[in-house]
């Protein structure tokens, strides 16, 4: 990449918030917006992941674990991360899991977790709960 490339997609100076960001795409994603200058923070489940992760990134990037679909309790961490990063510039909403059978033979239980990840409503949101 050239000079007048790299400076257009800079991103230094900022910070990025990437769900699901130990692993897959996430987590190449985080590389990405390292190299080109963010500082990133990973929310995930899995914190033995998400801290290996940040071995691998570098000191440009930290981690929260949350579990997005416990949505009281993600205010509490975004704030966490205000404190810390003092801001927020990027949210990549990567968090996702599948569960690989025919839509007629997923359990509906499946099927409401999938969305759950992939769709988090609070509860006293939620027009339909």
């Amino acid at each position: 990449m050239n000079e007048n490339s790299a400076r257009m997609f800079s991103l230094e100076g900022q910070v990025a918030l990437i769900t699901g960001g130990g692993s897959g795409l996430g987590y190449a994603t985080a590389e990405c917006m390292i190299e080109a200058g963010a500082d990133v923070v990973l929310f995930g489940r899995r914190e033995d992941v998400l801290k290996d992760a940040c071995e691998k990134l570098g000191d440009k990037s930290s981690y929260k674990r949350c579990d997005i679909t416990e949505t009281d309790k993600i205010p509490t961490l975004v704030e966490a991360v205000l404190e810390e990063a003092g801001k927020i510039d990027i949210l990549v909403n990567n968090a996702g899991i599948t569960l690989k059978v025919p839509i007629d033979e997923m359990p509906v239980e499946k099927f409401t977790e999938i969305l759950n990840v992939h769709l988090p409503l609070r509860q006293d949101s939620c027009p339909f709960a």
